[in-house]
This record gives C-alpha cells, structure tokens and sequence, in this order.
C-alpha cells in the first residue's frame, strides 16, 4: 500500500525546461563560443550543476557554473511556470492522506524559490536540495533520509521524476518509480530504464496509489 510520494522538483513539479536549456547553452556560447548538440543536453539534464559544467570544461567547471547560476537567476522568474495539473493533484494526494517529500539535484535557494513562488510548499514534510546529502542522485541517499524521516518501507513508497537519474535512484533505493511524460528527455531511453509506472497527466498518479492499494 502506497503511504508516501517523494517527487523530484525540476521538470516533474515546476516546468523549468526551457529555463535550464536556455542557460546551458547561452553559458556555453559564451564562455566556451561553443554550440551544443542535444546529445550533450541529454548526457547532462538531471545531473547536479558541477557535474553538468565538467562535461562541458572540466578545466573552468567554477567559472561556467558561475556564469550559470547567475544567468538561471536572473532570468528564472520570467521563464518558471508549474506544470498544469500539479497543484491539484498535491491537492488530492494531501486530501488522501498521502505523506510528501523531495529529493532533487537542485541548490536549495533554487528549490526554495520554487517552492514559495508557487504556495506549493505546505504540501511537503520534508523536500532535501543536493546540499543535504553526500551522494547526489542516482544515489538513493536522499531517498532513504525521507524514507527515514518518515519510517518507510520501500513497498510504501512512490518516487516521481522525469529523467534517467530518478529512475535509477528509485530503482538503487528498493521503491516504485513514475517516470512522467511531460520530461523533454528522449522517452524511449527513459522507457529503457523500465520505470515501474509512466502518467501523462498529473491526476493520474492518485489513480495508481488507488489501485497499488486494491
């Protein structure tokens, strides 16, 4: 039975796609005068920002990461929207009692941005950023810190994401993952990774915690 939902923040909750491709590219461009290929795009999408910046430079990863940043912010409220569909949906999982958590790749300002900027935050016990844990995703480290905040077992626990990483973390931390369709990452490599459900729509994820508990 299906008592907690942990989801990545990035491309599952908060639609920042274009945001994050706009600045991986303008950050290569200038700094780098290289343009990218969207087999570059897909290497990196999901990884935490040191590690998407060293396959681009491993020689001027603090630079870029630098210029990176401070692009993202400067341009993240205009180009940051949540996904239609989302609020309603943490709205149903909190009204059927469903415990909720995140576990993202992302900085904690950036997750606390999102977070407050779209009143979503409520609906969370306990959302961990890349800065409280050692081992960033794949690595299921963030996934056992909510599961042992909360007491899980793994057969309790649904964790939601968009990208390869997520699926894997799901998968080294014993849990049912939900891969989303709304990722812009190639869907057929994501298939690949055999994720254990995949939703179209946002509402449908109450509809698989109902019949997980049948």
């Amino acid at each position: 039975m299906i008592k907690y939902v942990v989801f990545d923040f990035d491309g599952t909750l908060v639609d920042t796609n274009y945001l994050i491709e706009k600045t991986i590219r303008t950050t290569a461009k200038t700094l780098l005068n290289r343009e990218l290929d969207q087999s570059v795009l897909d290497e990196i999408w999901g990884k935490v920002l040191n590690e998407q910046m060293a396959t681009l430079d491993e020689s001027r990863v603090d630079e870029l990461a630098r210029f990176y940043s401070d692009y993202y912010r400067e341009h993240r409220d205009e180009h940051t929207t949540i996904f239609e569909g989302i609020i309603e949906m943490l709205d149903a999982l909190h009204q059927n009692n469903i415990q909720m958590g995140i576990v993202t790749n992302k900085g904690t300002v950036g997750l606390q941005h999102g977070l407050e900027k779209f009143k979503i935050k409520d609906f969370f016990k306990i959302a961990l950023s890349k800065t409280d844990v050692v081992m960033k995703k794949p690595h299921p480290e963030g996934l056992y810190k909510v599961m042992e905040y909360f007491n899980a077992k793994p057969e309790e626990v649904l964790f939601v994401g968009d990208s390869i990483h997520d699926i894997e973390c799901g998968k080294n931390a014993g849990v049912k993952t939900v891969l989303v369709k709304w990722t812009v990452m190639d869907l057929n490599k994501l298939m690949a990774e055999n994720p254990t459900y995949v939703i179209s729509e946002p509402k449908e994820l109450l509809a698989i915690i109902k019949g997980d508990s049948i």
